[in-house]
């Protein structure tokens, strides 16, 4: 009799409550310090520059992608946020080409301890054992950033169905905004599968990088491990529309960036304390930690630069850079070497101030000042200002002349709109005095 009982109930059709589909997950992850992890992260980029050569527009393909592998240790937190980790990177390649040229970027071993920031809104990566190059700041701080990934949970019960909004300070920090102007990001709790709930986040965002707008529409998805109740996986889709910048051209971009998360339970070494023993305490860590130093391709000189300071070109002849001051472009640098005389020889004051005066790169109207500029060693520097105009424009530059012992010559120009020459303050002078020879 029991027999048929059991057939009878396996014959009927399997009918599951209808709660089932409504029951509630706690989609909860608080960091806490101390937590390690294990992040691997591949990026693909996609799109076009929009240039303009010769007065006829022009599109360059490009086509970038990067890898990074590194363990991550919590230093702080703050509001259900990491705002403050150390890294330690095993690997941080980026190549990317360019039209057809061929960019690669990597990460020297000795700057392998990244600490990575995000305090009152700004982005800091720098490393304890000494200042990075532009291009190592770029392979660590210019990739998606974990910091707030926690961010995009909805940090509480829900349901399948249920939809949250992403905090605007998470949304600046994926976006990688200096500014954030608007966004509309939501998160979806689409469905559980195999352990993991499947979150969706799709929006519009806005902002300034750089000093130019951008607009980014973004579509991403989360694995949530349910029973370790940490997200696992992040899938993010963007698509960039950039305005024209001083540092950067228009563009139009595709990136898929893939972040493969692990939970480590026990401290790698490292990340041990011995490991971070460097590491200021500080959230404004000394001021050496954040320049960014510059090496002549021929090995001529290096310097030392504050980061509002951007390189835009450097070749075996010149080296470029712009200032910008909260992406307001200020001020142009043109650092270039200058005959060499036999040492303890310089140039002539008078052959120098002919030399500005009778420039064919913009006209020549006054000399406002001029005079040696005090060093920090035994090089000489000599300093004239000059106004002039230039393609039609008003302008100032400041022109350096750096002289070593042996006789090695620099001439450093500061270009600036009339306008914008009372915002420069010493950072003329700061940069020009910052070059070394080599010895």
């Amino acid at each position: 009799m029991r027999a048929w009982l059991l057939i009878g109930l396996f014959s009927l059709p399997l009918i599951y409550p209808d709660h089932a589909s409504a029951q509630k997950h706690s989609l909860i992850e608080n960091p806490k310090v101390g937590e390690c992890f294990k992040i691997e992260l591949d990026t693909k980029i996609k799109g076009v520059l929009k240039v303009t050569r010769e007065g006829k527009p022009l599109e360059i393909p490009v086509d970038a992608q990067s890898t990074h592998i590194y363990f991550e240790k919590t230093l702080k937190d703050l509001n259900g946020l990491t705002c403050k980790t150390a890294r330690r990177y095993e690997k941080a390649d980026s190549s990317a080409t360019i039209g057809n040229d061929p960019i690669r970027r990597t990460l020297r071993p000795e700057r392998s301890l990244i600490v990575a920031q995000r305090i009152n809104d700004q982005h800091l990566c720098y490393s304890p054992g000494g200042p990075l190059t532009r291009p190592e700041l770029e392979v660590t701080q210019d990739h998606f950033d974990t910091l707030h990934l926690t961010g995009l949970l909805p940090n509480k019960e829900v349901e399948i169905g249920d939809t949250w909004s992403i905090r605007s300070a998470c949304v600046q920090s994926f976006c990688q905004f200096d500014g954030l102007i608007d966004q509309n990001l939501k998160g979806t709790f689409k469905e559980v599968k195999e352990g993991l709930a499947i979150l969706r986040i799709v929006g519009d965002a806005s902002g300034i990088e750089a000093g130019a707008q951008v607009k980014q529409a973004i579509d991403a998805t989360v694995e949530y491990d349910l029973l370790k109740s940490r997200i696992v996986k992040l899938t993010w889709n963007q698509n960039d529309e950039r305005d024209q910048g001083p540092v950067s051209p228009i563009a139009s971009l595709k990136c898929n960036i893939t972040v493969k998360r692990e939970y480590l339970s026990v401290e790698p070494k490292e990340l041990n304390p011995a490991a971070l023993v460097g590491v200021p305490a500080e959230d404004d860590p000394p001021g050496l930690l954040k320049t960014l130093s510059v090496k002549d391709l021929k090995g001529r000189y290096t310097f030392l630069h504050s980061r509002d300071w951007s390189v835009v070109s450097q070749t075996e002849e010149h080296c470029i850079l712009r200032l910008l001051n909260r992406g307001e472009f200020l001020v142009q640098a043109t650092i270039l070497p200058w005959e060499k005389l036999a040492p303890g020889k310089k140039i002539e004051i008078e052959d120098f101030k002919q030399a500005i005066m009778g420039s064919k790169a913009w006209k020549f109207e006054e000399i406002l000042d001029a005079g040696q500029v005090a060093s920090d060693d035994d090089r000489w520097i000599y300093r004239i200002v000059a106004r002039g105009d230039m393609d039609g424009l008003k302008v100032i530059q400041g022109y350096y002349m750096i002289v070593s012992p042996q006789g090695d010559h620099l001439l450093a120009t500061f270009t600036t709109r009339a306008a914008n020459a009372n915002k420069i303050g010493t950072k003329d002078v700061e940069l020009a005095n910052a070059i070394e020879f080599k010895k």
